[in-house]
């Protein structure tokens, strides 16, 4: 049994983020894969084709390696790519096999562990993959301009942002958020805690530093959001790999009462190697 690779494609979704996807044909078949809001995906496109052209999409194995050893000295972003890739064959091969893929990976189960992206103190704008404020058509412009010009050329995200603070980051608003998340049944969220506060020194955070009143001032908005929802629901946050260890660490220590579920990212990831 052969399922020959006859084309490949990649294609951008604008959203809150500027999703990449890609499809994986087989004559008249494919497989869809996301890829993520990684820049420069779409530009890959003619050097993965020729690596993936004669393939047999069932030596799923076979492929990533293809793939990984050809991208060697790419950089992560390649691995986006190939996880998308990785996706999109699965998903080609359960259709030519008329099974859904949970077959296909030990079966189903009943129920699955959700919690909610809640971001912060209003929903995340949008953005494109280089993280710069993307002007949408269904958005209305004030609310697309709220706090922000379009014309700004400072990620949304990133240390460079990081001075921007507004009432979107007091502990108030995180927990009226959270409470609001709750009361629409979410037993488990998540929020981005790497957010302007009133003290910050964009010269110390350049290099991953932050201030003990910095620190106190985050630690604030956890003890709003765990006051906000009570001990019967998970809490997480997100740093973004913001942070140096040393200031990773004061963070850790400074939420601990709070019983986080997980504290994702907090340092960049060339760090943790």
């Amino acid at each position: 049994m052969e399922l020959k690779i006859t084309d490949f494609k990649v294609f951008t979704t604008q959203a809150n983020f500027e999703w990449t996807f890609v499809k994986v044909y087989s004559k008249d078949l494919y497989g869809i894969g996301e890829a993520g809001p990684a820049p420069g995906l779409k530009g890959m496109e003619s050097e993965f084709k020729q690596l993936l052209l004669g393939e047999d999409a069932f030596k799923i194995n076979r492929i990533e390696q293809k793939l990984r050893y050809a991208t060697l000295y790419s950089g992560s972003t390649t691995y986006h790519m190939i996880s998308a890739i990785n996706i999109a064959l699965f998903d080609l091969i359960g259709k030519y096999l008329n099974l859904p893929i949970y077959r296909l990976l030990g079966g189903d189960r009943t129920e699955i562990p959700v919690y909610v992206d809640a971001h912060g103190g209003k929903g995340l704008e949008a953005m494109n993959a280089l993280h710069l404020p993307a002007k949408l058509p269904w958005i209305k412009e004030a609310e697309v301009e709220r706090g922000r010009l379009l014309t700004d050329n400072n990620p949304i995200h990133g240390r460079l942002s990081i001075e921007r603070w507004n009432e979107d980051y007091t502990p108030e608003a995180y927990s009226k958020r959270a409470l609001k998340m709750k009361n629409e049944g979410f037993t488990a969220m998540k929020f981005d805690l790497d957010v302007p506060t009133p003290y910050v020194d964009i010269r110390r955070i350049m290099s991953g530093d932050l201030s003990l009143k910095d620190i106190d001032y985050m630690a604030s908005i956890v003890r709003a959001v765990r006051e906000a929802v009570g001990d019967e629901v998970e809490i997480m946050v997100d740093l973004h790999w913001r942070y140096n260890l040393n200031t990773a660490i004061r963070i850790c220590k400074a939420l601990d009462p709070y019983r986080l579920r997980w504290i994702e990212d907090p340092i960049p990831a060339i760090m943790s190697v």
